[in-house]
Order: structure tokens, then C-alpha cells, then sequence
């Protein structure tokens, strides 16, 4: 269902409230591999909900840029 939102729109929905929604836009961004979620996928990597830290980790994991596996190794 994020397939066709713009960049933009996808980055700024990384910094919502809703666990849902974030582990749905964290999945987006990795499938994307962009590069700009890194900032914001690596804060949801200590969030409360474990659904949203696990969609971060595989985001990370699918960007795969060094700033990305810098956030997995830290």
C-alpha cells in the first residue's frame, strides 16, 4: 500500500505515532532501500513496539548502505 507514496511523504510518516503505520513505513523504506530513512529507521530501532524495532532492523538491513549497517552494529 506504500508503493506509490512519494519519498517525501514516506520519510516524514517514519517520525509517526501509530506502531502500525511505522513498521508498514519502516517495511516501505527498506523495500525502497532509501538511504535518507537511515537517521530515522535507526531511532525505531529502540522504539517500545517490537513489531516496529524488527521492521527497522530489516529496513536497515535492506538499505544496506555503511551508514545502515553502522546503525545495526550499534
Amino acid at each position: 500500500k506504500w508503493r506509490f507514496l512519494q519519498r517525501g511523504r514516506l520519510l516524514a510518516a517514519l517520525s509517526g505515532t501509530e506502531p502500525r503505520l511505522l513498521a508498514d513505513v519502516a517495511d516501505a523504506a527498506g523495500r525502497r532501500a532509501l538511504d535518507e530513512a537511515v537517521p530515522a529507521l535507526k531511532i525505531l530501532l529502540k522504539h517500545h513496539d517490537e513489531e516496529v524495532r524488527t521492521a527497522a532492523w530489516h529496513a536497515l538491513e535492506q538499505v544496506g548502505t555503511p551508514e545502515a549497517r553502522r546503525a545495526l552494529e550499534g
